[in-house]
């Protein structure tokens, strides 16, 4: 997941609007080893290897960036957080505007300050994934408390934002909705680990 195409596991969900997803991820590590490994929270246009996307890595090494491809083919940019190794992370969208939170340990999910606007048009892929960057590994991960939540959106709907001492915040009303991850043909209802 990086460059101009990308090779990973993925569950996802078909969505249009706006929509917050957030997991726990722990127990990345076990394949390769590779610094560059990753679990990802993913919002892509198509499940084409050179998909414009936007996503919100946690990597091996505990870095933590929002990534995004703004076009298909085109390169893969990244913001680098400074929070190494959060418990929680998170992406969210409004319009086309992308936002990454965290919590670092002991603490509540919060904006990080980065953001990025990249145009992916209704329906887009939102899920999980995990990427080993060796393609002679297999990388796991356990993703948990996933939360996906979709905003009802309006047509007057704007993206705001909040100033804080931590950075800008996104400011929004949101509803829940419960949603069941699948590939194809396969329930992940009760799904623990993804591999």
């Amino acid at each position: 997941m990086w460059a101009t195409n990308d090779d990973f596991h993925f569950v996802w969900k078909r969505l249009s609007g706006n929509l917050s997803l957030t997991a726990d991820i722990e127990g990345l590590g076990a394949g390769s080893g590779a610094s560059q490994r990753k679990a990802c929270l993913v919002i892509r246009q198509s499940l084409r290897p050179d998909s414009p996307y936007v996503d919100v890595a946690l990597h091996g090494s505990g870095l933590t960036s929002l990534q995004w491809r703004e076009r298909a083919g085109g390169v893969t940019r990244e913001v680098q957080s400074a929070v190494n190794g959060p418990n929680r992370v998170g992406i969210e969208r409004q319009g086309d505007t992308f936002f990454m939170t965290l919590a670092p340990a002991g603490q509540p999910l919060q904006n990080s300050g980065a953001y990025t606007r990249v145009q992916l048009n209704d329906p887009v892929y939102v899920g999980l994934a995990v990427c080993a960057h060796d393609d002679k590994a297999l990388e796991t991960a356990r993703f948990s408390r996933v939360a996906l939540v979709q905003k009802e959106t309006h047509p007057t709907d704007k993206v705001s934002y909040h100033r804080s001492h931590r950075g800008a915040q996104l400011v929004a009303r949101w509803r829940p909705l419960h949603f069941q991850f699948r590939r194809a043909d396969v329930s992940l209802a009760g799904c623990r680990w993804i591999t």
